[in-house]
């Protein structure tokens, strides 16, 4: 479910934002939540994979980064598409 809200950016203008809001289902608990699964998409698996085999090295460094190390990429990335998005409504 999609819920609109207020915010502030860095400049102090009034953006509207969407927000997803995590609604359960009746009877489903803390349990239900840590047992899902991610869904695979098989055209992003194929480009995914089409990236590996390109670039086998890079994929070894990737896979030897520690666990928290991955995880700050990953919200690295978060951040910078974020900052993208916010620069680009600045500029409409």
């Amino acid at each position: 479910m999609w819920m609109r809200t207020k915010v502030f950016n860095r400049v102090n203008q009034v953006c509207e934002v969407r927000v997803i809001s995590k609604i359960r289902p009746p009877g489903a608990g803390a349990d239900a939540e840590s047992t899902a699964q991610l869904k695979n998409n098989p055209e992003i698996d194929a480009k995914i994979d089409s990236w590996i085999k390109e670039n086998p090295e890079r994929w070894n460094y990737i896979q030897a980064l520690p666990r928290e190390r991955m995880a700050r990429a990953l919200a690295l990335n978060e951040v910078n598409k974020a900052d993208r998005r916010e620069k680009l409504n600045d500029v409409k």
